[in-house]
């Protein structure tokens, strides 16, 4: 699995909104308790509008109702073994190491409660999809909750006339390349007593190549 978390989200929720919105009951099921007209009025505007999933290299975002996934950090960490990870089927080293992502996915919309609704169907799709996540090679997906606001985010969404709310996951993965043909070959360290001699070689930090 490659550390494209935020890609992976955008497969994710774009599938998710799409179920959603074309399933008035699978919809109202998300809104427990509500008033049935106003599941009715969210269901029928964003369906009408559609609902656009977009990274964050996106510089020219469309219209509200969107949602908007960016890779927010990345941290990685090696394990004991340093970037040797195993080997392939055909004997070849794997080398990586794990990769702790953050991804934020920004709701945009023109009221506070259309919004609040589209954060919804993100969570739910998010959630629907955490099991096929961790079988298809993440160790863990974890939702953060809601993110506070920046300054510049609550002024973009202002001067738009847009609500914005801005939910966090966090995934941690393995990115993984294959050992290519050609590569410097790996070095053995063999580490002896400095008082001792092995086949010739003084004690110390020895490389032996094979």
């Amino acid at each position: 699995m490659s550390g494209i978390f935020d890609l992976h989200a955008v497969v994710v929720i774009k599938r998710g909104v799409a179920l959603y919105l074309a399933d008035a009951a699978k919809f109202a099921g998300l809104f427990r308790a509500v008033e049935p007209s106003v599941i009715t009025e969210w269901f029928t505007e964003l369906a009408r509008t559609g609902v656009h999933v977009l990274t964050g290299f996106d510089q020219s975002p469309p219209k509200p109702p969107f949602i908007l996934v960016s890779l927010t950090d990345e941290t990685p960490s090696q394990s004991a073994l340093g970037d040797y990870i195993g080997a392939d089927d055909d004997g070849a080293e794997l080398l990586g190491y794990y990769v702790s992502q953050g991804v934020s996915v920004g709701c945009w919309t023109k009221s506070a409660e259309l919004t609040r609704a589209l954060a919804i169907i993100v969570r739910a799709s998010m959630l629907q999809a955490t099991r096929a996540l961790i079988s298809a090679g993440y160790e863990s997906v974890d939702y953060g909750g809601m993110e506070p606001l920046s300054l510049e985010e609550r002024l973009i969404a202002e001067s738009g006339g847009m609500a914005l709310r801005v939910l966090r996951w966090d995934a941690t993965s393995i990115v993984q390349v294959r050992h290519l043909d050609g590569a410097p070959a790996s070095i053995t360290w063999w580490v002896q007593a400095s008082d001792l001699t092995v086949d010739g070689e003084p004690g110390g930090v020895v490389p032996s190549r094979p």
